[in-house]
């Protein structure tokens, strides 16, 4: 498919890595950045955490 006239928006974080615009923009494609979701590092509490150390448990 030829892409070369096409516009893409992408509406991952600014910080997201992604190669997809890349690969795209090598296409030919024009590419747009609007972000749409902001990603932030969690703060957990000692629960919080024991829960994640304990995800393969989960279901067993």
């Amino acid at each position: 498919m030829d892409i070369s006239e096409k516009t893409i928006i992408t509406t991952r974080p600014d910080n997201s890595f992604d190669k997809t615009g890349e690969i795209l923009k090598k296409e030919g494609a024009t590419i747009i950045s609007y972000p749409m979701i902001e990603i932030h590092e969690a703060e957990l509490n000692t629960n919080e955490r024991q829960i994640f150390e304990d995800i393969n448990n989960f279901d067993r």
